[in-house]
This record gives structure tokens, sequence and C-alpha cells, in this order.
């Protein structure tokens, strides 16, 4: 657990130290905003069923009076092996770890209150909790390691844990255009695909999102909109997926966001501090880069980059303690609101087998359908995919484990659905 030197270490760079639960739950004087007008009878409907649910018992009203949602979402996905490997573990693969078996991947609920609208003083935060499979994946060290099973279980897959995956505060500061705070747990800043379910293409994970960036961080986060296109932060937190720091010195974070114009926008990230335990000169750093353009009101591509290094850990007889990549993403709109096609290509190289575990270079091109079934409840998703790995150096897949497999090609169909609340 990170000890009262280590916290304290780490509030010396937030310029407020503010309780999280009077983030969220101190009332706000407004009255809650008109009702919206009731949408057209051939219009798609997402219902929010949890505050529904507040309505139905009478908290409804006062949650949307202080800008307040409760809502959350239920995951569960089978991925198809076509080697059926012994151990039924899918090879360098992020969530869908598990081979011809059902996950309960993510059930989630959040309390968020949300920043109004302007650049004057005002405070929010978000609490996330999720159980599931997932949940062994994204867990921070130092918060409760392994709490639902053994190391073995964490590797193939089976085991379902808690993981309280967010909890920060919010405050925005009459500085400007109105600089944020934010303090606490949160997810990283870097990459094109998230944690959460509902904010991805594809039920399976590119390999950059699973080992080329970090899933969270603790830590305190400045955000300032210099203007309607740019906006930038700086951020210092204990590094990568740690709750509580490992050695004496922080990791720090930078970036922007630039909107082009209408159609094009460019993220820019930046991660550098050591991250092996009482480590403190060998520092691992990497640069993010994500553009997103709309083609057409139909067509939408992405693609992300990433460039990392980490000194001291170089294999010997290796070119460098590198690693690389790129994945793109195309996405068709075919029935407005019903149908999605969406198409992934990625290349990654591991140049010491310091991230993937193996060393050389891997690609993955990934086709799928993201559909919405019923029109009256969009809540409902179901995302089917087919998926190619190949390995160019060490053989990963089919059996053993990492790097004593067999072959170098994997092929997966996977499935997942959907549900929000």
């Amino acid at each position: 657990m990170a000890n009262p030197r280590q916290w304290n270490r780490l509030c010396r760079y937030s310029p407020l130290a503010l309780a999280l639960g009077a983030s969220i739950f101190v009332p706000s004087l407004s009255h809650a905003d008109e009702p919206a007008a009731a949408p057209a009878p051939d219009a798609p409907v997402t219902h929010d069923l949890a505050m529904e649910g507040l309505d139905k018992i009478g908290l409804g009203d006062a949650f949307k009076a202080n800008n307040m949602k409760l809502y959350g979402w239920a995951e569960a996905g089978y991925t198809y092996n076509h080697a059926s490997p012994t151990d039924r573990v899918n090879r360098l693969r992020t969530f869908d770890t598990r081979s011809n078996d059902i996950l309960l991947n993510q059930l989630t609920l959040n309390l968020e209150k949300t920043l109004k609208e302007g650049k004057d003083f005002d405070f929010s935060g978000k609490i996330e909790l999720l159980y599931g499979s997932d949940g062994r994946v994204i867990h921070s060290a130092n918060l409760g390691d392994n709490i639902n099973g053994d190391a073995d279980e964490l590797i193939d897959g089976t085991q379902v844990e808690f993981d309280p995956v967010q909890f920060y505060g919010l405050v925005r500061l009459p500085v400007g255009n109105g600089l944020t705070v934010k303090f606490g747990k949160y997810v990283t800043t870097l990459g094109s695909e998230v944690i959460d379910a509902p904010g991805n293409l594809f039920y399976s994970h590119s390999f950059l999102f699973g080992y080329a960036i970090p899933f969270t961080h603790t830590g305190v986060q400045l955000d300032y909109a210099i203007n309607d296109k740019i906006g930038v932060y700086y951020g210092v937190t204990f590094g990568y997926d740690q709750f509580g720091d490992i050695n004496d010195t922080l990791t720090q974070m930078a970036g922007m966001s630039y909107k082009l114009n209408e159609k094009t926008t460019i993220l820019f990230n930046a991660i550098t501090g050591p991250e092996r335990e009482d480590e403190n000169t060998d520092y691992r750093t990497v640069f993010d880069t994500v553009v997103n353009y709309t083609i057409t009101d139909s067509i939408i591509f992405s693609v992300n980059g990433d460039f990392g290094n980490e000194s001291g850990t170089n294999v010997e007889g290796a070119a460098g303690n590198n690693w690389m990549g790129v994945a793109s993403y195309l996405t068709f709109k075919i029935i407005p609101d019903t149908l999605n096609v969406n198409l992934r290509a990625e290349y990654m190289r591991d140049e010491t087998a310091s991230r993937l575990g193996i060393t050389g270079d891997m690609m993955e091109l990934t086709a799928g359908l993201d559909i919405h079934p019923c029109k009256k409840f969009q809540n409902l998703r179901v995302r089917p995919e087919v998926r190619y790995d190949r390995a160019f150096g060490d053989s990963p897949f089919d059996t053993g484990m990492i790097p004593g497999g067999s072959d170098r090609e994997q092929f997966t169909a996977g499935l997942d659905v959907i549900v929000t609340f």
C-alpha cells in the first residue's frame, strides 16, 4: 500500500486536496432542468434504466437537480479459437483471454456528477466500479491485489474480480477559460481504445491497448482549454496502474488535443517516469498520437500510433529496448442506429520482449459488426467479429505459455453482448 510519505509527496503537486465525497454529494441550489421534448415516433430510443429506477423511488429529481447520474452496463462475450488451445488461453489478448468459453467481462456501476457549463468555479466527480473477468487485467497494484483468486486463475481468465476503475474529483477554477483539476484514480488519456466496453468498436482489443500503454493512473491532472480548438493537460501520477508508488520518483504526463477542422481531431500524449520497483533512473517513456477523421457522415477513419522506450532493460543482442506500433480503424455506418461495419488493421514491434513477452513483429486484422437489433431499445448491442493474429519471429500461439507456443498464427471468432442501464 502507499505509505504516508508517498501520498504526501504526491499531494505537494496538487493545488487542492478536496474530499471526493464532497465533490460528488454536496447538493446544488439550482432547479431541475425542464423535461426534454418527446422523441419522434420513429426515432431510436435509449433508456436510462438506472435513472428511471431512481425516479420510481423518488430520488430522480434530486439527482438531476445536482447534475448527477447513475448508470452502467453489463457485457458478456465468447471467443472461439480454431486451434482449441489445451489451456484454453487466447495468446496476447487483453480481455478476451479465454478460448471456447463464456466470460462475464464487465458489470459496472457509475455514479457521476458533471460540471456545469461555463468557466466559473464548480466541482464534480465520478466513481466507477467494475465486477467481471476484465477486472483482473486492469487492477492497480497496491489496491488489494488478487482479491478473488490465485495467480493461475489470473492467467487462465476464469477469475472474476472486483475493481474500482475510477474514483476521482474535479474542481474547475475560474482561471482564464477555466482550469480543471482532476485528482484521484482515473483512466489513461493514451490510446484510441478504452476500458469501458461501450466505448469501443470491437469485443477484442488491439495489442497497443493491451501492451503499449497503461490502463489507469492515480494522481493529479490539470486540464485547460486554450480556445475552442486547442486543449492541453499536465499530470503527475504514481505511474502505470499503480495506486501507490513503487519507487521514489513520480511519473509525469502531458498532452494536447487539436481540432484541425470540423472533420479532423488530433490528440498528442506523452508519459515518462520509472516504472519498476525501487528503480528511480530507468525511465519508461511513451509518445502516443491519435487522429480521428470523419470522411463522410457514414464513414469514419481513425489511426493510433505509439512509440515507447524503457532504459535499463536491454536484452543482450537485441536492437534496443523499444516498442512501437500503429492501429487503424474504419467504420461504415450501413443502417443508421442499427448496423455498422468496423475494420481494424494493426502492427506492433517489441524489440526486447519487454511488453509483449515475445521478440519480433506482430500484426492483426479484425472485422466486425456493431448491431443494435432493437430500435426502440438501443441499450442492447451485439458485436460479432473475426480476427487473425500473425507473429513474425517467436511462435506464441496454440499451446504452452508465452513464448513456448507452437504456431505463429491465431484465428478466432468472437461475440459479445452489451446491455446499458
